[in-house]
């Protein structure tokens, strides 16, 4: 395993945040996958996005919902309503489910593949912040900055079965499918990995050679 470390330095970082605000700024915001070629059309402002390799469609959380595209010829699917505040959406298409963290109420909302449609909600009480799927064990891994943990919830069915509390704050997160997660943690600076199906931390590595680390990757 080779653990790769990104810095931003402070002129760089101002120069992404100016480019955001520019971007912001516009009156509606369009995507369009390079690779392809695909225009996806224009959105009431995006927040956060995820492409279903499985099913071909791309997840564009927005002011007004979730809007789903098909990632081939970028028209439109539908619509995710009654969902507001996403920070993160998460697809697991073997269990025709979708899992839509919402900061702004601090629940997870599940939906419906074929449907779009909301069928449950879960309460978190912290705000999430971000989600995996994990096909080795079925598993959604949702973490909160604020909570310090992992939720472990079971694709299937929609419920929690199980948590894991952090010596951190959770800020980035990965996983390969593999049954293991990896964090990268704040306050103290390190890198953790969570055994999904033990569920619990089993490996953990020091962050001490990048000040100020953004992201995490591993090959």
């Amino acid at each position: 395993m080779i653990l790769m470390r990104l810095c931003l330095s402070a002129a760089a970082l101002m120069a992404l945040l100016a480019a955001c605000q520019r971007l912001l700024a516009a009156a509606s915001v369009s995507c369009r996958l390079s690779a392809q070629g695909v225009s996806l059309g224009t959105s009431d402002g995006i927040d956060y996005a995820h492409l279903d390799r499985a099913n071909q469609r791309i997840y564009v959380a927005g002011d007004g919902g979730i809007d789903v595209w098909n990632a081939r010829s970028g028209a439109p699917v539908g619509r995710i309503r009654d969902i507001s505040g996403t920070t993160g959406i998460v697809t697991a298409p073997s269990f025709n489910h979708g899992f839509a963290a919402e900061g702004s109420t601090g629940t997870i909302s599940i939906f419906n593949l074929s449907t779009l449609q909301v069928v449950g909600r879960i309460p978190y009480g912290n705000p999430p912040n971000g989600m995996v799927f994990d096909a080795a064990t079925g598993t959604v891994a949702a973490v909160s900055s604020a909570g310090r943990d992992v939720r472990l919830i079971d694709a299937a069915s929609g419920t929690v079965v199980g948590a894991v509390q952090l010596a951190g704050s959770p800020r980035a997160m990965w996983s390969r499918g593999d049954g293991m997660l990896y964090l990268r943690l704040d306050r103290p600076a390190r890198i953790v990995r969570v055994s999904l199906g033990a569920r619990r931390v089993d490996a953990r590595w020091p962050w001490t050679a990048c000040k100020g680390p953004h992201y995490v990757a591993a090959q």
